[in-house]
């Protein structure tokens, strides 16, 4: 009698035990990966020579850094930001998988607020909060890093005290991408013809303007050298060592 007592204490023990075991698996689920969101709608119109759409309403991105990239309505845009080499993997920029990302694109390149590895970078952020799975578009990215836009990068301060100038420009300097060749420029702030001598001497401390730019990076591959970054970012997406991360397909020589 007392076996068979500690016997069925014991399955009532387990019993119980059993529901939490879900819930302890549900706390330690991994986080759902953050690719950015999308605020508003999308919505175009074919222009009559059927190349170019028109926006008809502002829509935005804020990327998983949480930065925004807008479009206003009003906007043109034409797809001219997506290689050959991208649209032969992708079909058609403006179809509905692809066309939020497209113009965001698009009209960041036209835009150039932003330095171009940064927009390209969106670019794939965005492809993936469209929906579109992780091999294309990475294999996009890849076509847009190295065969889409590039413009120099330019940041600029208005208004600095001189004595903060050169403050000012290791600042900015330090958000550039390493390795850049680096031009300064520094502009006296021009006063004004209503002001007189002393009115001018009497402005302490003198502002400046200061201007940091550097040119972008030459492009390192051609198309059929692309081929074979397509062919190893295939070959890696199920291996052991896992997808190419972004840094790899930028840095992507061959032999390496």
């Amino acid at each position: 009698m007392y076996a068979w007592t500690m016997q069925a204490w014991k399955w009532m023990l387990l019993a119980a035990l059993l529901p939490a075991v879900p819930a302890v698996a549900q706390q330690i689920a991994p986080a759902p990966p953050n690719y950015g969101k999308y605020l508003g709608t999308l919505q175009l119109q074919w222009l009559p020579d059927e190349q170019h759409v028109l926006v008809l309403a502002p829509f935005d991105y804020i990327d998983p850094q949480g930065q925004t990239w807008s479009v206003a309505r009003g906007h043109v845009v034409d797809a001219s930001s997506i290689p050959q080499l991208a649209r032969s993997l992708m079909g058609e920029p403006f179809d509905e998988e692809y066309r939020e990302a497209t113009v965001i694109h698009d009209v960041a390149c036209d835009e150039k607020t932003a330095d171009w590895e940064s927009v390209h970078a969106a670019f794939y952020t965005a492809l993936l909060a469209s929906g579109v799975d992780g091999l294309k578009a990475r294999l996009l990215y890849a076509a847009v890093y190295h065969f889409g836009p590039r413009w120099d990068a330019r940041l600029e301060s208005r208004n600095v005290p001189a004595s903060q100038a050169q403050s000012e420009i290791n600042k900015l300097s330090s958000q550039l991408s390493a390795g850049k060749n680096v031009k300064l420029a520094i502009i006296p702030k021009i006063a004004s013809s209503k002001q007189n001598a002393a009115e001018q001497a009497a402005r302490a401390p003198r502002m400046v303007d200061v201007l940091v730019s550097a040119p972008a990076a030459r492009r390192s591959l051609n198309e059929l050298d692309f081929v074979m970054l397509r062919l190893a970012i295939e070959n890696r997406e199920h291996s052991r060592a896992g997808p190419m991360s972004l840094d790899e397909i930028r840095n992507f020589k061959l032999g390496k």
